[in-house]
């Protein structure tokens, strides 16, 4: 672990970390990791937006339908978490949230064509979308249509089966640091896929997410 995490005073940098998202390559629940720097009991907001108790009293709804859908807050930046929900529970919360913008948002069900529906899209409208699922995976995630719907809100499109485990550090001076397991730990030796390639690169290109060398190895679980 680097001086970043787990720095011996205060002083050893300058700007650290307000908290870390980490999203796993596949099939897991994304984490929040803490920070040496303390945070205000009331800093992160933590919000259960799906199921409702009236959703266990439909006993026609399945797993996915009852899916978790959690909102993370942390001053401007807003995590949305929505588990495996289809565009109907989706619609649902529509109708009871007012507000949905995301910083970032996992896409439901993996970016499944029956989910991501565009009212829901255009109601998030994050920054960075996630779509986690399995290189090469049998289900066709993230699925074509949906991905156009999000890149037509201007999200950036973030696939774990080409990303591996995807880390954000949003710093304490605003600014927002994403590193792709895939991409930026990549050996020479490995056949990396064509997209990574072209996240490498844009990545580069774009001044405004800086790139971090390693500072904590991150080891996506299997597919």
């Amino acid at each position: 672990m680097s001086a970043t995490e787990r720095p011996e005073g205060r002083d050893a940098i300058t700007n650290p970390p307000k908290v870390v998202v980490v999203m796993p390559a596949y099939n897991a629940a994304p984490t929040l990791r803490k920070t040496y720097e303390e945070l205000p009991k009331d800093a992160v907001d933590l919000v259960i937006l799906h199921p409702t108790p009236a959703d266990y009293a439909l006993p026609e709804r399945n797993t996915n339908a009852r899916s978790c859908v959690l909102e993370v807050t942390l001053g401007t930046t807003r995590v949305l978490l929505t588990g495996d929900i289809p565009a109907q529970q989706e619609l649902e919360l529509l109708s009871r949230v007012s507000d949905l913008r995301a910083t970032i948002l996992t896409a439901p069900h993996h970016g499944s064509r029956n989910s991501s529906s565009d009212p829901f899209v255009r109601a998030t409208a994050p920054t960075w979308v996630v779509a986690q699922a399995g290189y090469r995976n049998r289900f066709g995630h993230p699925d074509p249509g949906v991905v156009a719907r999000y890149r037509a809100v201007g999200a950036e499109l973030v696939r774990t089966d080409f990303a591996g485990a995807t880390q954000w550090r949003f710093m304490s001076d605003g600014a927002a640091r994403l590193r792709m397991q895939r991409v930026d730990d990549a050996r020479y030796w490995y056949n990396q896929p064509g997209s990574a390639r072209e996240a490498r690169s844009k990545a580069e290109r774009d001044e405004s997410i800086p790139r971090e060398s390693l500072e904590l190895e991150v080891v996506p679980p299997r597919d």
